[in-house]
């Protein structure tokens, strides 16, 4: 049937009908009275045959309205529904997407994709059956659960106000793993999940229970900064690169601004046509540290504002600081050949008053406590390897090594003779290695020869062999490492090259060690965070696009996180999910669900109480008027 009913045991009230009817049955009749004509016995007799019970029964109105009244009283109470064009699950956990595509408008000054999945989860919300549950979970980069299973509509109505955009990717994953979780301590059969479609569309997961995806669909047309990065230009600019993305199949027209520390320092025109991806160039002085924040303007409509702001921060430029040993000559004339470094100490020992370098390369153990960002030891054995790693004097050669490691870039290390190499104790192997914190990026045929520090520290080379005891400096992949060794130090300090930062989380924050900051979002929400022993500011997320302003005892700085995804900023969209072992395809219209019909019927029947209040009660010469006439 196209309508069901969710409390059928109201039913029972139709009994009242019982009772009201007696009522009527049994109500006095009119009493006797003198009258001074017979004329008036033709009236008597009238009301005789009215009196009688099937004959009243059938023209009172009064009784009728109220029975009319009483069905579709007893109607409401056992609420009806109009049943959609989907299953009916009592326990429904939903999934909303939050990314940051899901911000788009459809058409200017319309709705976004979130207040357009908040409108369809608000109508299923009022339609509540009987017995009938939701469980809200907000996916953007994690999962947040919003509420438990529960029909209490005044919660789920509240959990989907404080839905808000963040401006990251959509990783459902997360999701998809909490409703698993839930299931298992709250069993259920199906998940619901709204989304524009802009989520990754293959997946490892393997689907535990059914999965509907209602898509929502995508904004209109869009535009903006999906990139900004700055190379060193020479000793005195920065090249800064702007690449400008949108939607596929759209033209668009825009300014770019650009401004430095507040002040404006010029705009350029960009087109952008169809699928194309526009790139824009300009130069920033580097004479002193620039904090830029790029904005772009479309002549059109634009559906998404979140992707049209970027900021970057650049260093002034300097030349790279470099302490090598003096033992180290081949390391020394290796480096001097590279410009925009300088390598210390001179050869009268000066130091020109550095006290902390940039990279430390040495044999020396007294010399570990120099400090640096990019440590390179050579022939020292870390002391937490020592029970897994010795040397040995028999030698070693090469048997692999980590091509793609940016130390070893294009430096080939075949036929490399070691004469006093590296050798595994007992059952140790490179499982055990990594366990204590090292990556091995050099294995030799008994032992590994260089590995690099995991983590926090993960800048810290190791050379287990000293390399004076092999033929690496003889070799043309030796200036090659030492080269890449002076750029990855240099990338690492922003002074070769600076990338413009991206929502999700701040990182790369050097304040006081071991310091209490604020760190205040540009929505105006702020907490507290502490930096580690370094000076560290790690793990803040940064989920709207904006300056955040993190503020200490003596420190107040800006630090701006807005550029997207490509993805998003096209606002592609899958029409379906590939999990482990199936296909889930979106589902081609807008699902109906259960229509609740109790509020029409009780409206209805407030109108027959008013009619009847009306007609039998307030109108002027009514019924009840006459009767006391």
């Amino acid at each position: 049937m196209p309508f069901g009913f969710s409390s059928l045991v109201a039913a029972w009230l139709f009994l009242l009908s019982a009772p009201l009817i007696v009522f009527y049955f049994l109500k006095l009749k009119r009493p006797s009275v003198r009258i001074s004509s017979l004329v008036l016995w033709s009236q008597v007799l009238n009301d005789s045959r009215v009196n009688s019970p099937f004959q009243r029964f059938k023209r009172n109105i009064l009784l009728l309205l109220q029975l009319l009244l009483l069905t579709f009283i007893v109607l409401a109470a056992m609420q009806p529904f109009w049943r959609g064009n989907e299953w009916h699950a009592d326990r429904l956990p939903i999934l909303i997407d939050c990314s940051a595509s899901m911000a788009a408008l459809d058409r200017e000054r319309g709705l976004s994709r979130l207040d357009e999945a908040k409108r369809r989860v608000r109508e299923r919300v009022d339609n509540l059956g009987r017995g009938q549950e939701l469980c809200l979970i907000a996916v953007s980069r994690t999962a947040h659960k919003l509420t438990g299973f529960t029909d209490n509509k005044r919660i789920l109505r509240d959990a989907l106000d404080t839905l808000a955009v963040d401006d990251v990717e959509s990783e459902p994953d997360d999701a998809y793993r909490m409703a698993e979780a839930l299931n298992r301590t709250t069993p259920f059969d199906s998940v619901l999940f709204y989304s524009d479609g802009n989520i990754p569309p293959a997946t490892g997961f393997q689907l535990p229970y059914r999965l509907t995806f209602e898509q929502i669909s995508p904004g209109g047309p869009n535009i903006g900064i999906s990139t900004v990065n700055a190379t060193r230009g020479g000793e005195s600019h920065w090249n800064v690169f702007i690449g400008i993305g949108g939607t596929d199949g759209t033209d668009h027209a825009g300014t770019v601004s650009i401004d430095s520390d507040g002040e404006h320092i010029g705009e350029q025109l960009v087109a952008f046509s169809g699928s194309s991806f526009e790139r824009i160039a300009f130069r920033v002085d580097a004479s002193q540290a620039t904090s830029l924040t790029i904005s772009l303007r479309s002549d059109a409509f634009d559906s998404l504002a979140s992707d049209n702001v970027a900021f970057i921060d650049l260093p002034p430029l300097r030349p790279l600081f470099v302490y090598v040993s003096t033992s180290l000559p081949d390391y020394r004339h290796a480096l001097q050949g590279l410009q925009n470094v300088r390598v210390f100490p001179g050869e009268d020992g000066a130091t020109d008053g550095v006290e902390a370098y940039d990279l430390l390369i040495s044999d020396d153990e007294d010399d570990m406590i120099i400090p640096c960002r990019v440590g390179f030891h050579v022939g020292m054995m870390p002391a937490s390897l020592e029970a897994f790693v010795s040397t040995d004097e028999r030698g070693s050669t090469i048997v692999d090594w980590q091509r793609n490691a940016p130390l070893l870039q294009h430096v080939n290390l075949l036929d490399l003779i070691v004469s006093d190499g590296t050798v595994y104790l007992g059952d140790s192997n490179e499982a055990q290695i990594e366990e204590a914190g090292f990556q091995v990026l050099v294995h030799g045929t008994r032992g590994p020869l260089l590995v690099r520090s995991r983590g926090e520290d993960a800048s810290v080379y190791y050379l287990l062999f000293h390399s004076d005891q092999s033929t690496l400096p003889y070799r043309v992949g030796f200036p090659v490492m030492v080269r890449n060794l002076a750029q990855l130090t240099m990338s690492t300090l922003g002074l070769n090259e600076v990338q413009g930062r991206r929502t999700g989380v701040i990182r790369d924050i050097t304040l006081l060690p071991n310091d209490t900051y604020v760190v205040t979002a540009p929505n105006g929400e702020s907490h507290e965070t502490t930096t580690d022993e370094a000076g560290l500011i790690s793990g803040v997320t940064a989920l709207q696009s904006g300056p955040y302003r993190i503020s200490g005892p003596s420190t107040d700085i800006v630090y701006g996180a807005s550029l997207l995804s490509m993805s998003e900023t096209s606002l592609s969209s899958v029409d379906e999910i590939e999990f482990e072992e199936l296909t889930v395809a979106a589902a081609a219209s807008a699902l109906k669900t259960d229509r609740a019909l109790w509020p029409y019927l009780a409206f209805i029947a407030f109108i027959l109480l008013f009619v009847e209040w009306w007609f039998f009660q307030r109108r002027p010469g009514g019924r009840a008027s006459r009767a006391r006439v």
